[in-house]
C-alpha cells in the first residue's frame, strides 16, 4: 500500500523493485502494488503493469503451457511428477516440467519428489 504518491512516483517506486509487477492507482495518491500482472484494478483506480509481466505471443483467452523450473524450487537432478487432481504418476523429467494447454483460470496441481 502507499499514499500522498504521484502516479509517476509510484510507478518509479515500482520499476525499482523487482518483485513489484504493476500498481492499482486512486485519484489522491493513494493504492496498492502488485505481485503479479492478474491482479486487476479495483473500481475506480487507474494502474501500470511492467510490460515484461504481461503474458505475449497469445490471446488472454487460449489455454497456455505452464513450465516450472526445478532449479528455481531447489531441486535437482531427476524428479518425479504426480499429478494431483487426476491422481497418477506423469513421469520422470530432469531440468523442468511443462503442462501443457493449461485452461484459463484453470490449474495444474502436481506434487514434486527428487529421486535419489
Amino acid at each position: 500500500m502507499f499514499s500522498n504518491l504521484t502516479a509517476m512516483e509510484a510507478k518509479a517506486a515500482c520499476c525499482a523493485d523487482r518483485k513489484c509487477v504493476g500498481f492499482s492507482y486512486q485519484t489522491g495518491g493513494s493504492g496498492y502494488y502488485k505481485g503479479n500482472a492478474m491482479g486487476g484494478l479495483s473500481g475506480g483506480a487507474d494502474g501500470y503493469t511492467k510490460k515484461a509481466c504481461v503474458p505475449s505471443g497469445q490471446p488472454a483467452t487460449d489455454p497456455a503451457d505452464v513450465t516450472v523450473n526445478f532449479a528455481d524450487v531447489h531441486l535437482y537432478g531427476s524428479v518425479q511428477v504426480y499429478d494431483i487432481w487426476a491422481q497418477k504418476v506423469v513421469g520422470t523429467f530432469t531440468g523442468s516440467y511443462t503442462a501443457k494447454q493449461v485452461p484459463l483460470h484453470q490449474t495444474e496441481f502436481v506434487r514434486l519428489t527428487p529421486l535419489p
